[in-house]
């Protein structure tokens, strides 16, 4: 019996979940012996990382192509034509960032009567699309085997934006490389925290920055807050720590490709996104038994089950923010329970290679 040749996409280039996500998918897919898997992504400088990830794993098989929305429709064809005469594969699974994202590739793609399945990994409420552009995306929908969403929310936001049937969009949660990720050990006390995610807007750093100038003096002296990334806003929130004064306490690493052994030095996640899909960087903190505070936005209740796992505050309300940090450090006995018990939620439904299955499942029954 001849393999499952099979062609992921993806237009993203900024590092991040979607990068996380890819490489789940290949690792799983790797495992299975009649998958052939390859990975075609853009030569933007933001997409490196990935790309080393996939020539990693897939050697030859994974591909840079100016595929980006920047390049222009006909550019964008011509490599995705190249590639599909050259692999012929059986099906084509595009990664997307937002339903807007990729729209050429997907559109192309339908056309050419190849099984198609889309990942959408990040849709807000808020977002408004143009009459066209809804349009052609509910075209795509109707061309497509499935439209995975990483959440439930995302899935009845394009249910209610998109108007498309529940029965053809499947919700996959987002998951995590358990085993890879190095525990936290027992403390007794909360005073480190972490934050890992882009610096730029969406993901709510100077939300975190206004909440750590909030809090009182004997907390503030006791804490460290570490913010793990790289992005656009990095000069503004480095001008934010400087002017609050608060350079002693809050610092700016950059990216730390060992995250998954980083993550035990410290105690308490917190993540104050505007929007989410459904964040994998809270996931892996969970699973490294860290307390965790989130926005109560778009797919991080879920994880969190409402407040189940971890505290929830009002996104873009620093002082809810401050006061869920201050409550951390107050009762740490209280953190340790609730860690523990997140870490277990994470092994039972956010096993990433589980749910990756779910996905090549439906590969197989295209």
């Amino acid at each position: 019996m001849s393999s499952l040749r099979v062609l992921c996409i993806t237009d993203v280039t900024m590092p991040g979940g979607v990068d996380t996500y890819i490489q789940q998918m290949l690792l799983t897919a790797k495992m299975q012996k009649d998958i052939e898997i390859y990975l075609m992504l853009g030569k933007q400088l933001g997409s490196n990382n990935l790309y080393h990830i996939g020539y990693e794993l897939l050697g030859e098989k994974c591909v840079r192509r100016d595929i980006e929305s920047s390049c222009g429709t006909e550019v964008i064809i011509r490599n995705i034509e190249d590639m599909l005469q050259q692999i012929t594969p059986d099906i084509v699974h595009v990664i997307c960032g937002s339903p807007r994202s990729a729209l050429a590739i997907r559109e192309y793609i339908s056309y050419r009567n190849i099984p198609l399945f889309f990942t959408e990994s990040l849709i807000d409420s808020k977002w408004e699309f143009s009459n066209e552009v809804t349009e052609r995306i509910i075209s795509l929908y109707k061309e497509a085997q499935k439209v995975f969403t990483v959440s439930l929310n995302n899935a009845e936001i394009i249910r209610n934006v998109f108007h498309w049937p529940a029965h053809n969009i499947v919700s996959v949660p987002n998951g995590a490389n358990v085993a890879s990720i190095k525990a936290r050990s027992k403390k007794g006390h909360v005073s480190k925290f972490i934050t890992v995610a882009r610096l730029e807007r969406q993901k709510g750093i100077d939300v975190l920055i206004e909440a750590i100038r909030l809090m009182p003096r004997q907390y503030l002296e006791k804490s460290s807050f570490t913010i793990m990334g790289e992005g656009i806003e990095r000069a503004e929130y480095e001008r934010m720590i400087e002017l609050y004064g608060l350079s002693g306490h809050v610092s700016l690493p950059g990216w730390n490709k060992s995250i998954n052994e980083e993550l035990k030095n410290y105690d308490c996640f917190v993540l104050p996104s505007r929007f989410e899909g459904m964040p994998i960087a809270l996931i892996e903190a969970m699973a490294a038994k860290l307390y965790c505070i989130g926005s109560s936005v778009s797919g991080i209740p879920e994880v969190l089950e409402n407040g189940k796992y971890g505290m929830l505050f009002d996104s873009e309300n620093a002082q809810d923010l401050c006061d869920c940090i201050c409550c951390c450090i107050e009762h740490p006995d209280m953190c340790e329970r609730i860690a523990q018990e997140g870490y277990e939620h994470i092994l039972k439904k956010h096993d990433c290679f589980k749910n990756m299955e779910l996905i090549i499942n439906h590969w197989k029954s295209a």
